[in-house]
């Protein structure tokens, strides 16, 4: 069981790292991936109810996979790379083609649920961390928002969770899949 004013402060924890300490950018993303990890678990224990095996899971993956967009920066390969901030593809654009081609391929309601939630929150995090091309292709400037708000966020995520019981490790759950 993880509570959630723990996963608040191993964010903070990460973050204080990231924004402090001079690092190749691999090591960057080795950080910054579990930090996207916890802030969807942060979120998944303070949902006042439990959601689904499937909703956690997609959550989860989705919520760490949209970095898969760096390994072409991370190999110089000059494909997807940004002129400044996150790739492209770090765009509402692509939380509704990923939702609309869920629903078009009729994939369960849980896990489309679980999948955009997951690239919402990673956007989220990605805002408060650096700047992202929220509207591309609309619009080609870069957003950002305080880390302040972020941090805020993280707070009430933790309060709210600290007077439930925590979330058995998501892969604990018994009973039906898809339960």
């Amino acid at each position: 069981m993880i509570p959630g004013p723990f996963i608040c402060l191993s964010i903070f924890a990460i973050d204080s790292i990231l924004f402090n300490v001079n690092l190749p950018y691999w090591a960057r993303g080795v950080l910054d991936e579990p930090a996207h990890a916890l802030t969807m678990a942060l979120v998944l224990v303070a949902l006042p109810r439990r959601p689904s095996r499937d909703f956690v899971i997609s959550a989860l993956i989705c919520s760490v996979i949209l970095d898969a967009d760096h390994l072409p920066i991370l190999f110089h390969t000059g494909w997807l790379e940004p002129a400044t901030g996150r790739p492209d593809t770090h765009s509402l654009v692509v939380v509704v083609l990923v939702a609309v081609a869920g629903a078009a391929f009729r994939v369960d309601r849980p896990v489309i649920a679980g999948i955009v939630t997951g690239l919402l929150v990673h956007l989220g995090r990605d805002l408060a961390t650096g700047t992202v091309p929220l509207l591309w292709p609309a619009v080609s400037e870069q957003f950002h928002v305080p880390y302040l708000a972020y941090a805020l966020t993280l707070i009430c995520l933790a309060a709210f969770a600290a007077g439930r019981p925590p979330i058995p490790v998501f892969l604990r759950f018994h009973g039906r899949p898809g339960s």
